[in-house]
């Protein structure tokens, strides 16, 4: 286990370095600022266990900086934390705390960075990115936390280099872009397995000025993986797919498309041989003003129907946004992008997944809204995921949703208040001869908070949060309840 996350860690320092020695990072304008944070949190069940009672006592001390760069040809893009808390294996072992702490990790990493070279103007580039983040390991048991008291967190190194070529054909009438990505993920815990991947596309798109729009693309994905905990290394994942699209604009404000394909992969399924065919889609989209927008469509691929919806709508102090989608993800994306998330607000990085490297048939909605007044801010968010094993058809829900009100006091003080409900809710598998089993433990979590903040200066400022925890869950030691309170002092140079 010390070896894939040294070799993690190798791997994100790698990219940090190659990051900032790229070509084209000595001309042009660099932006820096540095700062930490140290806190101290008190809790009353240190243990995360049934009707604990273990006061704990915790610091942490986080560095975090930033480095921008925007050249002629180049930029750069670097953010990052390090948490780093004082609670050690040998005092949460001293207090009674049960749990398999061998892989427990005392910090809490957050890096993001993204570096874009041209290499011919208007032809040639090369992307990099770069994600350095915790998740939780299974939602079957209890919830990570910042602490990583449950020893159910999961750090993972990702990257991806990304260099794609664009050209105009027949007069500029058409142009061509093709890439070619390289992606690959290290994680520390040994219950998820390494992976890379490799993607290739093509897409020609006819630019010539008129109400009808056609395009032609194509594009193949090979994803490898390398051993899981017992030794034994899955056969890689192919999956690829071909298609003609076509589209007619009636105004600024309506517009219709299409698109008709093939579909094909190596990927295995319960009781069929189902892995490719035809594939199409038929799609509306109507702006009725620069605020709103309504995206429809409905299709069909090798693994059912595809509907989509994506309605967003704009005023001058709130925003709205409804999506809707079923396709096919893997456990490796879902875990770590942002298929959960909202435009404009904090990214949903840690998405709950099924165990499986096979794809995962996710239908998924999701809703957002947000309010801006003189007051007060108001934000209301939900997240609803029904995922199957392609493999075998097993379904498992992920719910959330978390409400927020934060009164505009002063500026030099902030609060907020907020709660969150989580549900992950396994249905019942039908067994030959055996009846319904509930395999996997059903949870709920409600999480209450109250957060006040005080800004000294433009360098310094404090904060005081209470939470409070209630998890029920079906597992043995699921259920726990947990008041804290934490006190923040943040510099920042």
């Amino acid at each position: 286990m010390l070896g894939y996350s040294k070799r993690g860690l190798a791997s994100g320092v790698s990219l940090l370095i190659a990051c900032y020695s790229a070509p084209g990072l000595g001309e042009g304008r660099w932006t820096a600022r540095a700062g930490a944070s140290t806190s101290l949190t008190v809790t009353d069940n240190v243990c995360l266990e049934p009707n604990g009672d273990e006061v704990g006592w915790v610091t942490t001390f986080t560095p975090r900086g930033s480095v921008h760069h925007k050249g002629r040809h180049s930029s750069l893009d670097l953010n990052g934390s390090v948490q780093m808390n004082s609670l050690t294996n040998s005092l949460l072992k001293s207090k009674g705390c049960r749990g398999n702490y061998d892989d427990r990790e005392q910090y809490n990493p957050q890096l993001e960075a993204a570096y874009r070279r041209t290499i011919v103007p208007g032809k040639f580039t090369v992307t990099a990115r770069g994600r350095v983040r915790q998740n939780e390991v299974s939602s079957r048991f209890r919830e990570q936390d910042d602490f990583n008291r449950t020893a159910n967190t999961n750090t993972y190194y990702r990257y991806w280099i990304t260099p794609s070529y664009s050209q105009r054909l027949f007069g500029s009438s058409v142009a061509m872009n093709t890439s070619y990505t390289w992606d690959q993920l290290f994680n520390t815990s040994d219950l998820l397995t390494d992976s890379n991947r490799h993607r290739f596309k093509i897409k020609f798109t006819n630019k010539t000025r008129s109400r009808w729009s056609q395009n032609i693309s194509a594009k193949h994905n090979i994803t490898q993986f390398g051993e899981n905990r017992s030794g034994v290394t899955k056969k890689d994942q192919e999956y690829g797919s071909a298609n003609v699209g076509m589209g007619y604009r009636f105004s600024s404000k309506l517009a219709v498309n299409g698109s008709y394909g093939y579909d094909w992969s190596n990927f295995r399924s319960l009781g069929t041989n189902n892995t490719g065919g035809d594939a199409w889609s038929v799609g509306l989209s109507w702006s009725p003003s620069p605020r709103t927008s309504v995206r429809l469509s409905q299709g069909n691929r090798f693994f059912g129907n595809t509907p989509k919806i994506d309605i967003s709508h704009q005023h001058k102090r709130s925003q709205f946004t409804l999506s809707y989608d079923k396709t096919l993800r893997f456990q490796r994306d879902i875990r770590t992008s942002n298929v959960g998330g909202f435009p404009g607000e904090i990214p949903n990085l840690d998405n709950p997944s099924i165990f499986t490297n096979d794809p995962i048939i996710d239908e998924r909605l999701r809703g957002g809204w947000t309010y801006r007044g003189v007051r007060t801010n108001l934000m209301l968010t939900g997240n609803y995921s029904d995922q199957r094993r392609r493999e075998e058809g097993e379904p498992y829900i992920f719910k959330n949703v978390m409400f927020t009100v934060a009164p505009n006091l002063s500026t030099r003080y902030r609060f907020s208040a907020s709660v969150n409900w989580q549900e992950d809710e396994p249905r019942e598998i039908e067994f030959p001869g055996e009846g319904p089993i509930d395999t996997l433990g059903k949870s709920q979590i409600w999480t209450y908070s109250l957060q006040v903040s005080r800004t000294f200066s433009q360098n310094l400022s404090t904060y005081l949060v209470y939470r409070f925890r209630d998890r029920d869950g079906s597992t043995e030691l699921g259920d726990y309840q947990e008041n804290s309170i934490t006190a923040t002092l943040s510099y920042t140079f």
